[in-house]
């Protein structure tokens, strides 16, 4: 299993594998006098954390029962 954690010190000289690591998948994480400091991972891993969520109007509009006759009666 590849590292995940890091010192800075040791980021510092180990960059090229940090960044390797994390476009294979891998977020990396680096500490700083024992804090958590960053996270380094893919630009494919980026542009899906910050892609825009979908609503809940678009998750119903976009539900494979619109149009469909349901009885949604809840008396009976």
């Amino acid at each position: 299993m590849s590292k995940q954690v890091w010192e800075w010190r040791e980021a510092e000289n180990d960059l090229e594998r940090i960044v390797e690591q994390a476009q294979s998948g891998l977020p990396q994480i680096v500490m700083r006098d024992g804090a958590e400091l960053v996270v380094i991972l893919s630009h494919v891993a980026y542009r899906e954390l910050i892609k825009p969520k979908q609503s809940i109007v678009e998750f119903f509009r976009a539900s494979p029962l619109v149009g469909a006759d349901l009885n949604l009666d809840r008396t009976g």
